[in-house]
Parts: structure tokens; C-alpha cells; sequence
């Protein structure tokens, strides 16, 4: 069970990672620009489309997988199945607000609703992975990151600044990260657990 869980939800990562790499290949500018734009605009754009749109399905899928391979009983298990079942609500959430939001004011605000539910879900997950499943030097770390991602992100929101692609790339690569990492401390079928392996 923890090998399953650990090569799906690094499938997924790996997929958001590529993904997003050839989109900011293709169209580097989101990044760079005084007033960034954020990730989902690789979803409006005929160049960016499907590397964006297959990124965030097959991620989405490969989470779902890890959640279906939980199969024990434990509370802190089905919580961890629960929260990879959000997760994978909220990617393709994103993916589909993504396409409409520049049609009107209401999907518009739609869209914005999904990507501050989507900060604050990625770092409340990340917090509750490092208290139950592995809270070393190394993920508290990446945490402090995606806290600092989500001041950036809100800060951007409050029209403060704009960094919302730097504070999106910040809080999805340290989330995906602490993720990975505190699944390679699943307990195995044989209720033992793991010591981390990335």
C-alpha cells in the first residue's frame, strides 16, 4: 500500500511539474511580467492548452488513484483518503473554472473563489501532513514556504502587489512536496511504518 500511494501521488506531482514547465517555456511571460498573471491563464490560450489541461487531468487522476489505495481503517488514514479526494476535487475545480473565467464578471469571481479555496486548502494539508505523518526539518521547511506562498498570494488578492504566478508555483511545488514526502511514511499492510524515502 505505501509504495502504490507514494508512486501515484509523485505521478501527479511530476505531471503538475511538466506541465507547467512547458507552459512557462511556451509562454514565459506570465512569470515575468511586472503584473503576473497567474497559472490558469495557460488555460485560455491555444498554445498552453492541452499541456496545461492534461497536467491537471492526469494529476487529478493519479490522486484519486492514491486515495483508492488506502484501503485500512485507520482515522488518520481515511482523513489522509479524504483529504486526496479534496485535492483532486480541487485541481479539477481550477482546471475547470479555468476555461470560462475572462467570459464574465460572475466566472470571473468563480474562478478567483476556486484559487483562494485552492491556497488555503494546499496549505492547511500541508500543516495537518506534517503534524500527523512527518514533521522533520525538511517539510516544516517547505511549510514556512507555503505560508510565505500565501501571504504573497493574499497580498496579490488585496491588490498590494501582483505575484500571484510566484506565490502559485510557490505553495503548489511545496505542497506537492510535503505530500510525497509524508506518504513515503505510510504504515505498510503489515501496520509498520516507513522511515521517509525523498
Amino acid at each position: 500500500m505505501n509504495q502504490s500511494i507514494k508512486k501515484y501521488l509523485l505521478i501527479s506531482q511530476l505531471c503538475i511539474l511538466v506541465a507547467l514547465t512547458i507552459c512557462l517555456i511556451l509562454m514565459p511571460h506570465f512569470l515575468f511580467a511586472k503584473n503576473e498573471g497567474g497559472v490558469s491563464n495557460y488555460g485560455i490560450h491555444l498554445k498552453t492548452v492541452v499541456p496545461y489541461s492534461l497536467g491537471f487531468l492526469i494529476a487529478a487522476f493519479y490522486v484519486i488513484r492514491a486515495a483508492g489505495a488506502i484501503e485500512t481503517k485507520s482515522p488518520k488514514l481515511r482523513r489522509l483518503r479524504e483529504l486526496l479526494l479534496g485535492y483532486s476535487v480541487i485541481l479539477l475545480l481550477v482546471l475547470i473554472t479555468t476555461y470560462s473565467y475572462k467570459v464574465n464578471l460572475y466566472l470571473k469571481d468563480t474562478h478567483i473563489g476556486v484559487t483562494i479555496l485552492t491556497f488555503w486548502f494546499e496549505f492547511l494539508g500541508a500543516f495537518w501532513l506534517c503534524k500527523v505523518f512527518l514533521r522533520d526539518k525538511l517539510n516544516i521547511g517547505f511549510l514556512a514556504f507555503q505560508f510565505i506562498g500565501l501571504i504573497m498570494g493574499s497580498l496579490t488578492f488585496l491588490g498590494f502587489f501582483h505575484l500571484l504566478f510566484t506565490a502559485q508555483l510557490i505553495t503548489i511545488l511545496s505542497f506537492g512536496i510535503i505530500m510525497v514526502r509524508s506518504a513515503s511514511i505510510i504504515p505498510n499492510d503489515n501496520g509498520q511504518e516507513k522511515g521517509s524515502l525523498v
